[in-house]
Protein backbone atom coordinates (compact mmCIF):
# COMPACT_ATOMS: atom_id res chain seq x y z
CA UNK A 1 0.00 0.00 0.00
CA UNK A 2 2.87 2.27 1.05
CA UNK A 3 4.50 2.21 -2.45
CA UNK A 4 1.25 2.67 -3.77
CA UNK A 5 0.60 5.45 -2.31
CA UNK A 6 3.70 6.96 -3.37
CA UNK A 7 3.72 5.94 -7.11
CA UNK A 8 -0.05 7.84 -7.12
CA UNK A 9 1.09 10.82 -5.77
CA UNK A 10 4.06 11.52 -7.79
CA UNK A 11 1.44 11.28 -10.83
CA UNK A 12 0.16 15.11 -9.37
CA UNK A 13 -3.64 15.38 -10.48
CA UNK A 14 -4.88 17.48 -8.29
CA UNK A 15 -8.31 15.98 -7.76
CA UNK A 16 -6.43 12.73 -6.43
CA UNK A 17 -3.56 13.63 -4.73
CA UNK A 18 -2.89 11.30 -1.55
CA UNK A 19 -0.33 12.26 0.89
CA UNK A 20 2.01 9.78 1.81
CA UNK A 21 1.43 7.18 4.76
CA UNK A 22 4.03 8.22 8.22
CA UNK A 23 5.07 5.79 10.59
CA UNK A 24 7.49 3.78 8.31
CA UNK A 25 9.93 3.34 10.78
CA UNK A 26 7.56 1.76 12.95
CA UNK A 27 6.57 -0.54 9.70
CA UNK A 28 3.52 1.29 10.40
CA UNK A 29 0.66 2.88 8.36
CA UNK A 30 -0.51 6.23 9.24
CA UNK A 31 -2.31 9.68 8.12
CA UNK A 32 0.16 12.18 10.05
CA UNK A 33 0.16 15.33 8.82
CA UNK A 34 -2.39 14.61 6.51
CA UNK A 35 -5.38 17.64 5.61
CA UNK A 36 -8.94 17.37 4.82
CA UNK A 37 -8.53 17.37 0.98
CA UNK A 38 -5.73 14.00 1.29
CA UNK A 39 -8.45 12.31 2.97
CA UNK A 40 -10.80 12.51 0.77
CA UNK A 41 -8.15 11.90 -2.06
CA UNK A 42 -7.39 8.33 0.03
CA UNK A 43 -11.13 7.61 -0.07
CA UNK A 44 -11.57 7.80 -3.59
CA UNK A 45 -8.89 5.31 -3.96
CA UNK A 46 -9.57 3.38 -0.94
CA UNK A 47 -11.49 0.15 -2.61
CA UNK A 48 -8.13 -0.27 -4.58
CA UNK A 49 -5.57 0.22 -1.43
CA UNK A 50 -7.34 -2.39 -0.16
CA UNK A 51 -8.33 -4.75 -2.80
CA UNK A 52 -5.63 -7.06 -1.12
CA UNK A 53 -8.22 -8.20 1.32
CA UNK A 54 -10.53 -9.11 -1.35
CA UNK A 55 -8.07 -11.36 -3.27
CA UNK A 56 -6.60 -9.33 -5.85
CA UNK A 57 -2.90 -10.23 -4.83
CA UNK A 58 -3.85 -13.40 -3.25
CA UNK A 59 -2.79 -12.54 0.41
CA UNK A 60 -3.26 -14.92 3.07
CA UNK A 61 -4.54 -14.32 6.58
CA UNK A 62 -5.69 -16.64 9.63
CA UNK A 63 -8.93 -17.82 9.54
CA UNK A 64 -9.91 -16.26 12.49
CA UNK A 65 -10.11 -12.66 11.11
CA UNK A 66 -12.45 -13.46 8.20
CA UNK A 67 -15.46 -12.39 10.10
CA UNK A 68 -13.61 -9.05 11.56
CA UNK A 69 -11.99 -9.05 7.65
CA UNK A 70 -15.73 -8.96 5.95
CA UNK A 71 -16.98 -6.42 8.64
CA UNK A 72 -14.27 -4.14 7.78
CA UNK A 73 -14.84 -4.55 3.87
CA UNK A 74 -18.21 -4.17 4.21
CA UNK A 75 -17.64 -0.75 6.34
CA UNK A 76 -15.17 0.65 3.58
CA UNK A 77 -17.34 -0.49 0.43
CA UNK A 78 -20.45 1.50 2.45
CA UNK A 79 -18.30 4.28 3.27
CA UNK A 80 -17.12 5.00 -0.08
CA UNK A 81 -19.99 4.43 -2.09
CA UNK A 82 -22.01 7.13 0.50
CA UNK A 83 -18.83 9.80 -0.20
CA UNK A 84 -18.95 9.29 -3.42
CA UNK A 85 -23.19 9.97 -4.10
CA UNK A 86 -22.68 13.49 -1.05
CA UNK A 87 -19.88 14.77 -2.73
CA UNK A 88 -20.66 13.90 -6.71
CA UNK A 89 -21.21 16.91 -9.06
CA UNK A 90 -24.00 15.73 -11.22
CA UNK A 91 -27.19 17.08 -11.42
CA UNK A 92 -29.26 14.64 -9.62
CA UNK A 93 -28.64 13.59 -6.37
CA UNK A 94 -30.72 10.50 -4.63
CA UNK A 95 -31.49 11.99 -1.06
CA UNK A 96 -33.25 8.90 -0.14
CA UNK A 97 -29.90 6.59 -1.01
CA UNK A 98 -27.78 8.71 0.71
CA UNK A 99 -30.37 8.57 4.01
CA UNK A 100 -29.97 4.84 3.48
CA UNK A 101 -26.51 4.90 2.92
CA UNK A 102 -25.32 6.76 5.75
CA UNK A 103 -27.68 4.10 8.31
CA UNK A 104 -26.35 1.73 6.55
CA UNK A 105 -22.25 2.63 7.04
CA UNK A 106 -23.13 3.24 10.94
CA UNK A 107 -24.76 0.13 11.43
CA UNK A 108 -21.64 -1.17 9.35
CA UNK A 109 -19.07 0.75 12.58
CA UNK A 110 -21.48 -0.85 15.02
CA UNK A 111 -20.73 -4.53 13.41
CA UNK A 112 -17.06 -3.85 13.09
CA UNK A 113 -17.12 -2.56 16.30
CA UNK A 114 -18.46 -5.43 17.99
CA UNK A 115 -16.46 -7.48 15.94
CA UNK A 116 -13.36 -5.94 15.95
CA UNK A 117 -12.57 -4.46 19.93
CA UNK A 118 -12.58 -4.82 23.60
CA UNK A 119 -16.39 -5.23 24.32
CA UNK A 120 -15.41 -3.25 27.74
CA UNK A 121 -14.29 -0.54 25.17
CA UNK A 122 -16.52 2.45 23.57
CA UNK A 123 -17.08 1.85 20.07
CA UNK A 124 -14.84 4.51 18.11
CA UNK A 125 -17.67 6.10 16.27
CA UNK A 126 -18.79 6.80 19.64
CA UNK A 127 -15.98 7.82 20.68
CA UNK A 128 -13.93 9.24 18.66
CA UNK A 129 -15.32 11.56 15.59
CA UNK A 130 -18.73 12.58 15.48
CA UNK A 131 -19.86 10.61 13.32
CA UNK A 132 -23.70 10.45 13.95
CA UNK A 133 -23.88 14.11 12.60
CA UNK A 134 -23.83 12.13 9.16
CA UNK A 135 -27.49 12.14 9.44
CA UNK A 136 -27.99 15.51 9.33
CA UNK A 137 -26.46 15.73 5.99
CA UNK A 138 -29.60 14.66 4.03
CA UNK A 139 -31.20 17.52 4.89
CA UNK A 140 -28.17 19.99 3.72
CA UNK A 141 -27.75 18.01 0.67
CA UNK A 142 -31.55 18.63 0.26
CA UNK A 143 -31.37 22.32 1.01
CA UNK A 144 -28.29 23.32 -0.56
CA UNK A 145 -26.81 21.11 -3.33
CA UNK A 146 -23.94 18.61 -2.70
CA UNK A 147 -21.72 18.74 -0.33
CA UNK A 148 -18.68 19.78 -2.88
CA UNK A 149 -20.49 23.00 -2.98
CA UNK A 150 -20.06 23.78 0.34
CA UNK A 151 -17.03 21.68 0.71
CA UNK A 152 -14.64 23.66 3.85
CA UNK A 153 -10.96 21.53 2.94
CA UNK A 154 -9.75 24.76 1.73
CA UNK A 155 -6.62 27.18 3.54
CA UNK A 156 -6.21 24.43 6.19
CA UNK A 157 -2.75 25.48 6.11
CA UNK A 158 -3.79 28.89 6.84
CA UNK A 159 -0.65 29.33 8.68
CA UNK A 160 1.22 29.92 5.71
CA UNK A 161 -0.83 32.76 4.82
CA UNK A 162 0.26 34.80 8.23
CA UNK A 163 3.62 33.82 7.88
CA UNK A 164 3.65 35.68 4.50
CA UNK A 165 2.61 38.71 5.81
CA UNK A 166 5.15 39.47 9.22
CA UNK A 167 8.08 41.80 8.44
CA UNK A 168 9.58 43.47 11.36
CA UNK A 169 6.66 44.96 12.63
CA UNK A 170 6.68 41.57 15.36
CA UNK A 171 8.10 43.24 17.68
CA UNK A 172 5.67 46.44 18.36
CA UNK A 173 2.82 46.11 20.47
CA UNK A 174 0.26 46.90 17.78
CA UNK A 175 1.66 44.15 15.36
CA UNK A 176 -1.36 41.75 15.64
CA UNK A 177 -3.84 44.53 14.34
CA UNK A 178 -1.49 45.48 11.81
CA UNK A 179 -1.23 41.46 10.34
CA UNK A 180 -3.87 41.11 10.28
CA UNK A 181 -5.60 44.05 8.30
CA UNK A 182 -2.64 43.20 5.72
CA UNK A 183 -3.57 39.65 5.53
CA UNK A 184 -7.43 40.67 5.16
CA UNK A 185 -6.29 42.77 2.52
CA UNK A 186 -4.45 40.01 0.61
CA UNK A 187 -6.56 37.72 0.90
CA UNK A 188 -9.78 39.67 -0.49
CA UNK A 189 -7.78 41.07 -2.86
CA UNK A 190 -6.92 37.31 -4.18
CA UNK A 191 -10.04 36.04 -3.83
CA UNK A 192 -11.71 39.25 -6.05
CA UNK A 193 -9.01 38.10 -8.26
CA UNK A 194 -9.28 35.06 -8.99
CA UNK A 195 -11.21 35.26 -12.07
CA UNK A 196 -9.70 38.45 -13.21
CA UNK A 197 -8.54 38.33 -16.72
CA UNK A 198 -6.44 40.87 -16.41
CA UNK A 199 -4.63 39.84 -13.59
CA UNK A 200 -1.23 39.80 -13.88
CA UNK A 201 0.30 37.15 -11.28
CA UNK A 202 1.63 34.00 -12.14
CA UNK A 203 0.60 31.11 -10.73
CA UNK A 204 2.53 28.06 -11.03
CA UNK A 205 1.08 24.96 -10.19
CA UNK A 206 2.46 20.46 -10.33
CA UNK A 207 -0.71 19.23 -10.64
CA UNK A 208 -3.31 19.06 -13.14
CA UNK A 209 -6.43 17.44 -13.76
CA UNK A 210 -5.77 15.42 -16.64
CA UNK A 211 -1.76 14.52 -17.64
CA UNK A 212 -0.88 14.32 -21.46
CA UNK A 213 1.98 11.39 -21.92
CA UNK A 214 4.62 12.63 -24.20
CA UNK A 215 6.34 11.12 -26.88
CA UNK A 216 10.10 9.96 -25.41
CA UNK A 217 12.39 6.92 -24.82
CA UNK A 218 10.32 4.70 -22.87
CA UNK A 219 7.32 6.06 -24.30
CA UNK A 220 7.75 5.77 -28.16
CA UNK A 221 4.19 4.41 -28.85
CA UNK A 222 0.64 5.52 -27.13
CA UNK A 223 0.21 1.78 -26.72
CA UNK A 224 3.20 1.77 -24.18
CA UNK A 225 1.43 4.17 -22.13
CA UNK A 226 -0.97 0.75 -20.49
CA UNK A 227 2.50 -1.28 -20.87
CA UNK A 228 5.06 1.33 -18.56
CA UNK A 229 2.61 3.03 -16.17
CA UNK A 230 0.76 1.57 -13.31
CA UNK A 231 -1.47 4.70 -13.01
CA UNK A 232 -2.84 6.39 -16.03
CA UNK A 233 -4.85 9.54 -16.67
CA UNK A 234 -7.28 10.77 -18.85
CA UNK A 235 -10.53 12.78 -19.83
CA UNK A 236 -14.55 11.40 -20.45
CA UNK A 237 -16.11 13.28 -23.95
CA UNK A 238 -19.56 13.95 -24.12
CA UNK A 239 -20.38 10.91 -25.41
CA UNK A 240 -19.03 9.12 -22.20
CA UNK A 241 -15.74 7.92 -24.05
CA UNK A 242 -12.31 7.78 -22.23
CA UNK A 243 -9.32 9.02 -23.95
CA UNK A 244 -5.95 9.21 -23.03
CA UNK A 245 -3.98 12.24 -24.66
CA UNK A 246 -0.71 11.45 -26.16
CA UNK A 247 1.83 14.17 -27.81
CA UNK A 248 4.15 13.48 -29.75
CA UNK A 249 5.76 16.88 -30.14
CA UNK A 250 4.96 19.83 -28.71
CA UNK A 251 2.59 22.79 -30.75
CA UNK A 252 2.00 19.73 -32.74
CA UNK A 253 -1.45 19.14 -31.39
CA UNK A 254 -2.83 16.55 -28.78
CA UNK A 255 -3.80 12.92 -29.85
CA UNK A 256 -7.04 11.50 -27.96
CA UNK A 257 -7.01 7.88 -28.15
CA UNK A 258 -9.96 5.55 -26.91
CA UNK A 259 -9.13 3.08 -24.07
CA UNK A 260 -11.00 -0.51 -25.25
CA UNK A 261 -11.65 -3.00 -22.42
CA UNK A 262 -12.42 -6.56 -22.66
CA UNK A 263 -15.04 -6.89 -20.13
CA UNK A 264 -15.37 -10.42 -20.56
CA UNK A 265 -12.54 -11.91 -18.80
CA UNK A 266 -13.05 -8.95 -15.94
CA UNK A 267 -13.94 -9.37 -12.36
CA UNK A 268 -14.95 -7.43 -9.73
CA UNK A 269 -13.05 -7.03 -6.42
CA UNK A 270 -14.18 -4.85 -3.37
CA UNK A 271 -16.96 -2.72 -5.47
CA UNK A 272 -14.74 -1.87 -8.25
CA UNK A 273 -14.67 -3.64 -11.87
CA UNK A 274 -11.53 -4.59 -13.25
CA UNK A 275 -10.71 -5.58 -16.73
CA UNK A 276 -7.53 -5.62 -19.49
CA UNK A 277 -7.15 -2.73 -21.32
CA UNK A 278 -5.96 -1.72 -24.32
CA UNK A 279 -6.15 1.58 -26.73
CA UNK A 280 -8.07 1.80 -30.16
CA UNK A 281 -6.40 2.52 -33.00
CA UNK A 282 -8.72 5.41 -34.16
CA UNK A 283 -7.60 9.00 -32.70
CA UNK A 284 -8.74 12.11 -33.06
CA UNK A 285 -6.22 15.35 -32.63
CA UNK A 286 -7.26 19.13 -30.48
CA UNK A 287 -5.28 21.90 -30.71
CA UNK A 288 -3.86 22.43 -27.30
CA UNK A 289 -5.07 22.06 -23.85
CA UNK A 290 -7.75 25.11 -23.91
CA UNK A 291 -9.65 22.84 -26.72
CA UNK A 292 -9.27 19.35 -25.14
CA UNK A 293 -11.04 21.24 -21.81
CA UNK A 294 -13.91 22.11 -23.81
CA UNK A 295 -14.56 18.61 -24.80
CA UNK A 296 -13.83 16.92 -21.66
CA UNK A 297 -17.15 16.27 -19.66
CA UNK A 298 -15.05 14.37 -16.64
CA UNK A 299 -11.46 13.44 -15.77
CA UNK A 300 -10.70 9.70 -14.92
CA UNK A 301 -7.80 7.17 -12.98
CA UNK A 302 -7.19 3.83 -14.60
CA UNK A 303 -5.52 2.02 -11.42
CA UNK A 304 -3.78 -1.45 -11.25
CA UNK A 305 -1.71 -2.71 -8.55
CA UNK A 306 1.71 -3.38 -10.53
CA UNK A 307 2.78 -3.72 -13.88
CA UNK A 308 2.47 -7.93 -13.68
CA UNK A 309 -1.35 -7.34 -13.14
CA UNK A 310 -2.87 -6.53 -16.51
CA UNK A 311 -6.64 -5.33 -14.94
CA UNK A 312 -7.57 -2.05 -14.59
CA UNK A 313 -10.20 -0.11 -12.62
CA UNK A 314 -10.95 3.35 -13.31
CA UNK A 315 -12.21 6.08 -10.88
CA UNK A 316 -13.72 9.78 -12.21
CA UNK A 317 -12.69 13.22 -10.82
CA UNK A 318 -16.68 12.93 -10.68
CA UNK A 319 -17.17 10.53 -8.43
CA UNK A 320 -18.29 8.17 -10.96
CA UNK A 321 -16.98 4.60 -11.43
CA UNK A 322 -16.80 2.00 -14.12
CA UNK A 323 -19.05 -0.79 -14.23
CA UNK A 324 -19.10 -4.49 -15.56
CA UNK A 325 -21.37 -3.14 -18.91
CA UNK A 326 -18.72 -0.19 -19.65
CA UNK A 327 -20.59 2.43 -17.85
CA UNK A 328 -19.61 5.22 -15.54
CA UNK A 329 -21.94 5.36 -12.42
CA UNK A 330 -21.85 6.28 -8.47
CA UNK A 331 -21.22 3.51 -6.70
CA UNK A 332 -23.68 1.56 -5.07
CA UNK A 333 -22.50 -1.56 -2.46
CA UNK A 334 -22.68 -5.27 -4.13
CA UNK A 335 -24.85 -7.49 -2.85
CA UNK A 336 -21.67 -10.09 -2.14
CA UNK A 337 -20.10 -7.92 0.28
CA UNK A 338 -23.17 -6.88 2.05
CA UNK A 339 -23.65 -10.37 2.56
CA UNK A 340 -21.51 -11.14 5.21
CA UNK A 341 -21.53 -14.80 4.58
CA UNK A 342 -20.70 -14.25 0.75
CA UNK A 343 -17.42 -13.05 1.95
CA UNK A 344 -16.37 -15.78 4.65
Amino acid sequence: MRDRQQVLNAVSIDWCLPMLFSGEANNDIGPANWQSDHCLAFTRISLFQFADLDGMSGLIYPSQLNRVIASFKRMRVVWFCLVSNMFCDLDYISIDLIEHLIRMFLSCCKDFSEHSSDDRLDPFFASQSNMFSLLNCPAIIKRYGSLSGIWEGEDEAFIRSVKSEISTMRYQTTHLQCLLVRLLQTKSLNYLNRNNPLNKNTIYSRTNNVRVYSKGRSCEEPSMILENEVFVSGVVNYCGVTLICFEERAGQGIKLFPVLFDDQNGKWCLNLWYANARLGSDFQIVRDRAELKKISQDYFLMLRHNKENSLWTVICRSWRVRDHLGFLNLPTPDSRILLIEACL
